[in-house]
């Protein structure tokens, strides 16, 4: 028997939980080629073989099985997929193994079968490739916890609890506060925060956590992931705990703990670029330093956010930062984009349904958006795209904090954080009746808007450099820096596109540049003569010649500056990106063209 069938239940728990996150049926094998888990229709099929396994030929998922990685298929005639009589309704695939003790043990797919899902599916695929490898090596490591306890000789209940949450520190603690035990992640923790030198054994929970033993004694049935803050906050963690008996007299208390600093620490790891903090936000100038240092106050709040700005200006990462700023940054943070669901769809995936809701509907029903997110956060993108119907529903759903799944007259009681952004003016919106003005009060309980990139120039430079460091190390290149007249091209542009334009740049930059610091050659070839149209120069006009008038512009502007004694030439050099010496010639050659003229 393979390996994954022993533990069925919880691979169906990864496959729920993977399709749920990236909205894409997910198929789970052994290495026989056996459906050990699957979402949507491959949930009916589980315990059948794929047709791969009744061919001796080798294709993809014996190519992967023999190889291991991820492979990313986005076309379906790729002769590694498989014979076209296979292929039912499918556009792209991205599959990846699970391996354990270096023997490749089954495959993880995300199948796409709308437009939608393919073109989420290719946009994604790096950081969909990473997820998919973080959930395989979920697997390995259950399966690993698996064999692990079977090894031991397990004396009791209570040492299996301790082993089966060894990724926690775990204390347990007697009816007087006194531990018991404790395994190997509390004792490096506790010991090393206390400067102890010896084991937690006999120790009492006091002695370290000041006040603790009350909180984790009087509780009755226990608790889950609660903040307890000790010694004026200066420890913080986040604690589980669950009471013993026997014969209804309290023997022991298990705690499970982690670090506050290191949960937060691993969902940033685990989610990758996905997550935010506003420190990650790129770009220091005054407009961008307003907003940043608003959205971080509240935070800490639970009321709704309406985050306005152009394409491009970055509103999912403010949504994500505040996020994770926040006091939800342990519960779920889910995402729906309105425009990229069609109409039709779009109720089900918010508050979706129940067995035999529909035609088509999934076996066992469908969790909606809202429903995945209590307790945390969810991120409604595009709300102006909604339609008019739904607005209708949504203003219910905000003003009673229930959900109802199409099919089902049950109500559920929901508790999140909305946070809603778009890029159109809802107010005028609602003048034209294409937006429900009750619904958008709603929203705008507090508004952020965030300026573009035309408004923050000081951004612009610094934004290029992350990207440029960011792809040069996806590519492989040495590519340092902008030259001068690179960085003044990069600001003469007026960036309609923001931030997501220059990145696009920025990439394309990055794969042909042939030296370490970039020159305006590098550029893309419509790039120029952009930036000329904007800033009203002649074709006749040369490359350099419009850098020059754009440089004495730039420099006029922080003259006052300079005199005043408000900002250094160190200072200024820093500002525009280029050297101190640079700057002392550009600024003598200004002053001897001031008197020449």
């Amino acid at each position: 028997m393979s390996r994954l069938v022993n533990i069925q239940p919880t691979v169906q728990q990864v496959a729920n939980a993977i399709s749920t996150v990236l909205n894409i049926e997910t198929l789970i094998l052994d290495e026989s080629l056996k459906i050990i888990a699957g979402t949507g229709q491959y949930q009916e099929r589980i315990g059948t073989y794929e047709a791969e396994s009744r061919y001796v030929e080798e294709f993809l998922y014996k190519y992967l099985l023999r190889v291991g990685g991820t492979y990313v298929v986005d076309d379906i005639n790729d002769p590694l997929y498989g014979p076209a009589e296979w292929i039912s309704g499918e556009k792209g695939e991205i599959c990846c193994t699970i391996s354990y003790h270096e023997k490749h043990i089954g495959i993880i797919s995300l199948v796409a079968f709308t437009d939608v899902q393919y073109r989420h599916l290719i946009d994604n695929q790096f950081s969909i490739c990473n997820y998919l490898k973080n959930m395989a090596t979920l697997l390995s490591s259950y399966l690993g916890n698996i064999d692990h306890l079977r090894d031991l000789n397990v004396q009791s209940n209570l040492l299996t609890e301790i082993v089966n949450g060894s990724p926690q520190g775990i204390i347990v603690i007697d009816s007087n506060g006194y531990i018991t035990n404790a395994n190997k992640k509390a004792e490096s923790h506790i010991l090393t925060s206390a400067n102890l030198s010896w084991g937690l054994s006999g120790l009492h929970l006091d002695a370290f956590w000041p006040a603790a033993t009350a909180i984790f004694l009087n509780t009755k049935t226990g608790f889950q992931n609660r903040e307890l803050h000790f010694k004026e906050e200066n420890i913080k963690i986040m604690a589980s705990c669950k009471p013993v008996y026997n014969e209804n007299a309290l023997q022991r208390v298990i705690i499970f703990f982690d670090d506050i600093a290191e949960v937060k620490k691993t969902a940033y790891k685990v989610l990758g670029s996905n997550t935010m903090h506003f420190d990650s936000i790129i770009g220091d100038s005054i407009e961008l330093s307003k907003v940043k240092e608003f959205a971080r106050k509240i935070a800490a709040s639970t009321s709704t956010v309406l985050i306005t700005g152009e394409s491009g200006v970055g509103k999912e990462m403010f949504a994500r930062a505040i996020y994770a700023e926040g006091p939800r940054f342990s519960a779920p943070f889910i995402t729906i984009n309105c425009g990229a669901i069609p109409e039709n769809l779009i109720e089900s995936e918010l508050f979706g349904y129940v067995d035999g809701a529909f035609t088509g509907a999934s076996k066992g029903g469908h969790i909606g958006k809202f429903e995945a997110a209590n307790g945390g956060t969810i991120f409604i993108d595009e709300i102006g795209e909604l339609p008019l119907a739904m607005q209708v529903k949504l203003l219910h759903v905000i003003q009673n904090r229930q959900i109802e799944r199409i099919g089902s007259n049950k109500l559920i009681d929901i508790d999140v954080r909305i946070i809603a952004a778009t890029n159109k003016n809802l107010a005028e919106m609602c003048k034209t009746k294409e937006f429900r003005e009750d619904l958008y009060y709603r929203l705008n309980v507090i508004p952020i808007t965030i300026p573009p990139l035309r408004e923050r120039t000081d951004d612009i430079l610094p934004l290029a450099q992350y990207f440029l460091k960011k792809y040069a190390q996806m590519l492989g290149k040495e590519l340092r820096d902008f030259s001068a007249e690179a960085a003044n091209l990069l600001t003469l542009h007026r960036w309609p596109g923001n931030v997501r334009e220059i990145e696009n740049v920025v990439e394309y930059i990055a794969n042909v540049a042939q030296e370490p610091c970039i020159v305006p050659a590098d550029f893309p070839p419509l790039f120029h003569s952009l930036a000329n149209s904007e800033t009203g120069l002649t074709e006749k006009e040369t490359l350099k010649s419009n850098v020059e008038k754009y440089e004495n512009l730039v420099l006029h502007k922080h003259l006052q500056d300079l005199k005043s004694g408000k900002m250094t030439r160190e200072e200024l050099a820093k500002k525009l990106g280029i050297s101190r010496t640079s700057l002392y010639r550009k600024l003598k050659k200004l002053e001897n063209d001031a008197s020449t003229n």
